[in-house]
């Protein structure tokens, strides 16, 4: 298990990967011009839609690790009901 100041280290790394995968000095690299490209796309399209799936399918298994801590049960959790005294 992570724990969560590990956990949110992560996010905070993913959210910088994403910043340096979209500054524009970077994206002005892949910026040749829309006759040059592969299999007849623009370098600079690729280069983003590839990006944006690797940080979307980085954060979804970053997502699932954090669900994954989130299920464990806790041993102070109580229902509403009983701090209050009430039946349910």
């Amino acid at each position: 298990m992570v724990s969560p100041e590990r956990q949110g280290e992560r996010l905070t790394a993913l959210f910088f990967l994403g910043v340096v995968f979209f500054n524009p000095l970077v994206l002005g690299i892949f910026d040749t011009g829309a006759d040059s490209g592969i299999l007849g796309v623009p370098s600079l399209y690729l280069y983003l839609f590839v990006s944006w799936g690797v940080l979307i399918g980085l954060l979804a298994l970053a997502a699932r690790h954090l669900s994954a801590t989130d299920e464990a049960p806790q041993e102070d959790e109580t229902f509403e009901s009983e701090r209050d005294g009430r039946d349910a």
